[in-house]
């Protein structure tokens, strides 16, 4: 149960791929488990079947529980379930009000298409305003980990297929990946707009 919540919890929170090495425990536990199951299972038919039914039903039943309680914080977890604090960061009003987001749903109300989004919790945003996260790392800070993750962030921005580029923060020149170009600052230097064109197209 406690493999299965942190998979939940932490699944939108992380880079991809990150979280499937929790699955090999969880393997060996539920192949443990069965297996116990099985050996205590003394009794008919009947009370083989409702001893096996046990476990399935009680992870079914307490997930919702354990996703609540589970780190970092159960207060702030329920309160993000139940909208408590409209202030608090998860709420929706909170993600559509970032600039990022406003800004987003500006521009393509002017004619702006094919608009990729690189900015923390882009996933959220990308939910709120239906475009398309393009960072595939938690926030643009993350670029400066390594060369490989810059590279690798650049390669998923050339496959992206997008015209333009809204980040978060204030950028007066290019941005590390090659063909963002024309940046213009919006939204009192909160947000960049750069123009995109792979360089694969030439």
């Amino acid at each position: 149960i406690w493999t299965l919540a942190s998979t939940l919890f932490y699944s939108a929170r992380s880079v991809d791929g990150n979280l499937r090495v929790i699955f090999l425990p969880a393997v060996i536990a539920a192949l443990a488990t069965f297996k116990l199951i099985q050996r205590s299972s003394t009794g008919g038919l009947y009370s083989k079947i409702f001893k096996s039914a046990a476990l399935p039903t009680a992870v079914i039943v307490l997930l919702p529980f354990a996703l609540v309680i589970k780190a970092p914080d159960p207060y702030s977890t329920w309160s993000r379930v139940i909208e408590h604090d409209k202030n608090e960061k998860w709420t929706w009003e909170s993600i559509a009000n970032k600039p990022v987001a406003r800004t987003y749903l500006e521009l393509t109300k002017l004619g702006y298409d094919k608009i990729g989004l690189m900015s923390s919790e882009g996933n959220a945003i990308s939910i709120v305003t239906g475009g398309e996260n393009i960072l595939a790392v938690n926030a643009l800070a993350d670029l400066a980990i390594s060369a490989e993750i810059n590279r690798l962030i650049c390669v998923k921005l050339s496959l992206s297929g997008v015209n333009h580029v809204l980040t978060e923060g204030k950028y007066e020149q290019n941005f590390p990946c090659d063909g963002m170009t024309n940046p213009k600052i919006l939204a009192n230097g909160s947000v960049t707009l750069f123009d995109y064109k792979s360089p694969s197209q030439g």
